[in-house]
């Protein structure tokens, strides 16, 4: 994480939900920037993944950094056939990557909040899917 963002996310006040999302705003330039510049180091090709996950990361933080007491993730499915059947071009892995890293900035940050929870509606397929995992 690029130091400024890092100094940006220990900086608001719990509860300041406004303070969380100015702080991602400032941060999300250098982020853009250092992501491109890491990833393009693999090929040029890959300067645009490395925006992205200046993007992702930055917004994440942002979220985090905000104090909101609760976050939830909709995920529909405990399998890739299963969320990406309910999930119309939805991407299993991405997905689960994305909260994946979520709870692991929370924890690099050290952060109790926000309780982070893992919604599923119960469809057909679902409590199948379940059983398979």
């Amino acid at each position: 994480m690029p130091e400024a963002a890092a100094r940006l996310v220990q900086a608001p006040r719990r509860g300041d939900v406004w303070g969380g999302l100015a702080a991602m705003l400032v941060a999300l330039p250098a982020a853009i920037g250092f992501g491109v510049i890491v990833f393009s180091a693999i090929g040029p090709g890959f300067a645009v993944h490395g925006a992205l996950a200046g993007i992702v990361g930055t917004v994440l933080i942002g979220l985090i950094a905000s104090g909101l007491d609760q976050f939830a993730f909709s995920f529909d499915g405990f399998d890739a056939e299963t969320y990406e059947r309910t999930r119309v071009n939805g991407e299993f892995e991405k997905t689960l990557g994305n909260i994946v890293r979520f709870l692991e900035i929370k924890k690099e940050l050290g952060a109790r909040k926000p309780v982070t929870l893992i919604e599923l509606i119960d469809m057909p397929g679902l409590r199948e899917s379940a059983a398979r995992s």
